[in-house]
């Protein structure tokens, strides 16, 4: 998990953004470049999920084999740290997981049913082709099998996705029948997203440009025009004036 102190709030209209996303979509880059120039607290579950498993002397490689079983008890984990980080009072923060937009959805109609107040939660989902994603993820599978091909990265992928889906199910019995992935998902006939984006024809940075115009489109934030041009993690500005 990683935390940082706000550096800077801008005009923020949500408690809290989730943004999901399969491999390779660009999730965990987005999340930390778009928390730095909000200047929110960030929660990672990939970096929880890498914690746990290095804590117990194990692989922690994307495609690694895990059983259903491990997998569960790590989105349990998981879950539990997106609940905490959402209903922080008085801190606006940014959580990246597979499963947090979900998680946030389920919540937020529970609380509708009892009657009780939640958190404005901004549900961001990011995809990306299947074949966008393997060529993302061959760069990084061939800094440890240089051998490995486009088509055996394809079914790695394939593979994950199911046992990850099968995890989620058991460890969230209320998602039999919802693909979390699935950009027109559902929960109890309310949309899981609020913003869904595409991210195939963006860079790393572009997607987080995407995301904080349609923050803006949907008066979610207010960017100062002096914000709009501040560099940060030396990938260039935010919607360079014309």
């Amino acid at each position: 998990m990683h935390s940082q102190e706000p550096k800077e709030i801008l005009p923020l209209r949500f408690d809290a953004i989730t943004i999901s996303g399969n491999i390779a979509t660009g999730k965990t880059t987005a999340t930390r470049e778009l928390a730095e120039f909000l200047g929110i607290k960030l929660f990672l579950g990939g970096e929880l999920f890498r914690q746990v498993q290095e804590s117990k002397g194990k692989q922690v490689l994307g495609y690694a084999p895990r059983g259903v079983e491990e997998d569960v008890a790590l989105n349990r984990k998981i879950a539990e740290a997106i609940h905490s980080t959402i209903h922080m009072r008085g801190k606006k923060s940014i959580v990246e997981a597979k499963l947090a937009g979900f998680i946030a959805k389920k919540d937020e109609v529970d609380a509708k049913k009892k009657g009780k107040p939640y958190p404005k939660v901004v549900r961001i989902l990011l995809t990306a082709s299947p074949e966008e994603r393997v060529q993302r993820g061959l760069t990084r599978e061939k800094e440890q099998n240089s051998k490995i091909t486009a088509e055996q990265l394809e079914r790695k992928q394939d593979e994950r996705s199911r046992k990850d889906l099968a995890a989620w199910r058991k460890a969230e019995p209320d998602l039999i029948g919802i693909d979390p992935m699935d950009p027109k998902a559902k929960y109890e006939g309310e949309e899981i997203y609020d913003i869904v984006i595409n991210t195939d024809n963006f860079s790393q940075h572009g997607t987080v440009v995407e995301i904080i115009k349609q923050l803006e489109e949907k008066k979610l934030i207010e960017v100062k025009e002096e914000k709009r041009t501040t560099d940060f993690s030396s990938h260039g500005t935010i919607f360079p004036k014309n």
